[in-house]
């Protein structure tokens, strides 16, 4: 199911070396169930860009932030280059992550 359609209380949650995604996701009878992803497990950093199949883009990134959008939740991140410079940068969760029976899963 849908992440950001089936879940409510989405947040990013910044801690010292890792981001997590909490969300209540709701299951197949409508109760909520308390979930979390620690994002770092799934999303790296190359170039100074966000990609999926990484690990541990916190350490590389500046401000993290969610939008709830009609196309999915997006996380933003200020991305670090290796010049030193900062890009903001974007990545669809809902593309990768889904709700199963209230469970939060990577696909």
């Amino acid at each position: 199911m849908s992440l950001h359609k089936t879940c409510e209380q989405l947040q990013i949650i910044r801690k010292i070396g890792a981001t997590d995604l909490v969300a209540d996701a709701r299951n197949s009878s409508g109760r909520r169930i308390p979930n979390k992803i620690r994002l770092d497990d799934h999303i790296g950093e190359k170039d100074g860009r966000l990609v999926w199949g990484g690990q541990n883009f916190t350490h590389s990134a500046g401000q993290v932030s969610l939008e709830q959008t009609e196309r999915g939740a997006i996380m933003c991140a200020e991305m670090n280059k290796d010049g030193g410079s900062a890009n903001r940068q974007e990545l669809n969760l809902s593309e990768k992550i889904v709700n199963f029976d209230g469970q939060l899963k990577v696909v």
